[in-house]
């Protein structure tokens, strides 16, 4: 009849459920239809979902039809399987979120990150002359200034480095105040332990960096477990390692963006944990989370794409090649760390992936209690092609190029002889050692080489005229 279906029927209201913050948005009918098909999956209406399809809505959200596809192709709607039923098997849940993992990718929400507003100056507030450096300072809430925040092994020390020459280059060309240095974080913290919610957003430029999960983790283990701890790389310490330090949706707990004055939504953060939480609530929970970091960082990089998001980062901010160069991995497998660990040098042993590591990552406990970082990583990933069109393909590729031309320079003329907090033999400079210019690092070992890839500048400004 005329009566809208809305008003005939009171549980489709749910489907129209949206986060707060989607509410402020743009969201055109087909992108706000494919959200309602994604939440009645979810919330187990899998019939009206199928129901919606056959009245050949689906052209408008294919997604939504890919999905029911999916599902009922391996569990007939006879069986009536909800995902919202606390009844149901976690063997279950979990097949359920495998099977629709990637039409659920479709739905999590992706942007081109935008150039910085070119009538505002890029952020440089100034830092302390004398003890930018400090942890205390790094440690330290800041409402402004260039804020990275610094994942663990996803190459964020020498990510961290190019911050810092990117705060110092910069500092230098607008000469702020008495400083050399524009107010910087860099250090290992939670954007919410930094309250980078309530940073002023004309004033400040927020970015991380993501790796795929799953090397992030198997890295972490091995650099911080084995090679650190001494602990045996055996399976069981493997999956111990996971529970005992909740490292599930690590991306998603470590980048929440959470009002400062929220104390309720911090403590649930910390006691976040997809094993004991509904599939429902947890599936919502981690695609606004998502939604809340895609839209509240100014740019997110991808570790395996180092060069394009390095690329991209300068065309945002505008910057020079020249202030994104490095040398180098800070940290690898194979080598020593940055000797923070008790003040001694220690030898990172190269990580591998043992026959029952690689049967966990294919199981449904992997899949439930990592999806969340699987959508942020994606979405990011995607979200850096958008960002890579925006900018103009020709001439991202062309910036590009110049880059890896300028950065074969760097490697020609800067790796050999830097100074790094342990040597090749593990030797360990003095500490702070960055401070007393005993090391060629900015900051523990970050920034390593600055001096050589700064005297490259003028070289490299030439290139880039000529081109």
């Amino acid at each position: 009849n005329d009566t809208p279906l809305i008003h005939q029927t009171p549980s489709i209201p749910l489907m129209f459920v949206q986060h707060e913050k989607r509410k402020s948005r743009k969201m055109t009918t087909a992108s706000f239809l494919k959200k309602s098909c994604r939440n009645l999956l979810v919330l187990g209406m899998l019939e009206l979902a199928v129901f919606l399809t056959y009245l050949n809505i689906s052209y408008i959200f294919p997604s939504c039809e890919k999905t029911v596809k999916l599902i009922t192709s391996t569990n007939p709607i006879s069986e009536k399987i909800y995902i919202n039923n606390p009844k149901m098997e976690p063997d279950r849940v979990s097949e359920y979120f495998a099977t629709k993992l990637e039409s659920i990718l479709d739905e999590v929400t992706t942007r081109a990150f935008p150039r910085w507003n070119e009538h505002l100056p890029i952020p440089c507030s100034q830092a302390d002359p004398i003890n930018w450096w400090k942890n205390k300072i790094m440690a330290k809430p800041t409402k402004r200034g260039y804020m990275f925040v610094r994942e663990m092994k996803t190459g964020s020390s020498t990510v961290g480095g190019i911050v810092l020459r990117i705060a110092r280059n910069v500092a230098r060309r607008r000469m702020v105040g008495h400083t050399t240095m524009c107010d910087v974080r860099i250090g290992h913290g939670s954007a919410t332990s930094l309250e980078y919610a309530n940073r002023i957003q004309d004033e400040s430029f927020l970015f991380t960096m993501l790796r795929n999960p799953q090397k992030r983790i198997t890295s972490q283990f091995f650099h911080f477990e084995v090679s650190r701890r001494k602990v045996e790389p055996s399976d069981e310490n493997f999956q111990n390692f996971l529970d005992r330090n909740n490292l599930h949706d690590y991306y998603l707990k470590d980048l929440a963006l959470l009002p400062v004055n929220n104390d309720l939504a911090k403590k649930n953060l910390m006691r976040y944990n997809p094993a004991t939480i509904h599939p429902v609530k947890l599936n919502d929970l981690r695609l606004n989370l998502t939604d809340d970091i895609i839209y509240g960082y100014d740019f997110i990089g991808i570790s395996e794409r180092m060069d394009e998001s390095l690329v991209a980062l300068m065309m945002i901010l505008d910057l020079k090649i020249s202030d994104i160069l490095y040398v180098l991995k800070a940290k690898s497998s194979g080598a020593f760390d940055d000797g923070a660990f008790n003040w001694n040098c220690t030898y990172i042993i190269p990580s591998y992936v043992s026959p029952g590591m690689k049967e966990y990552f294919k199981s449904n406990s992997y899949m439930v209690n990592t999806q969340g970082d699987w959508m942020l990583y994606l979405a990011a990933n995607k979200s850096l092609d958008l960002t890579i069109e925006k900018l103009g393909r020709s001439e991202f590729e062309k910036q590009l190029e110049l880059f890896h031309v300028a950065q074969q320079l760097a490697n020609s003329k800067c790796t050999q002889g830097i100074r790094y907090p342990c040597s090749a033999s593990g030797a360990r400079a003095p500490v702070y050692s960055h401070v007393t210019n005993a090391t060629d690092c900015l900051w523990l070992d970050s920034g390593c080489g600055a001096e050589c890839l700064d005297s490259l500048e003028s070289e490299i400004d030439d290139l880039v005229a000529r081109s």
